[in-house]
């Protein structure tokens, strides 16, 4: 009997585990997309998707691009896979919001044709 309590507990912390994952904060984000408008400054954004899961800044000319990369797996190729974790998402698993002069210029899609 205890060994089927002990194996029951460790299938509901896999379980639990796998809920938590990055999935969660998939839909999260995807939600939180919606509250976006043109023109939000980069904390403004932030406060609504919290930290982007990859950042990149591009300078050049005197003119500064920065990316933020939210996980919402919106073109990955992987699908809703268990094996999918944290250290597993891409970029290409993410949504791209592109800030020029420090407001929101472009994302989604589009983005990702010309990135």
């Amino acid at each position: 009997m205890k060994k089927f309590i002990l194996v029951a507990m460790l299938l509901f912390a896999a379980l639990a585990a796998a809920c938590s994952g990055p999935y969660t904060n998939m839909k999260t984000n995807r939600e939180n997309m919606v509250r976006l408008k043109p023109g939000m400054t980069m904390t403004d954004v932030e406060e609504v998707m919290g930290k982007p899961d990859f950042k990149d800044v591009l300078s050049m000319d005197g003119a500064e691009r920065t990316t933020l990369w939210y996980f919402t797996n919106e073109l990955g190729t992987k699908g809703f896979t268990a094996a999918m974790t944290r250290a597993t998402v891409t970029r290409e698993d993410c949504t791209p919001l592109v800030f020029k002069d420090s407001k929101l210029f472009m994302s989604g899609n589009y983005v990702k044709k010309y990135y």
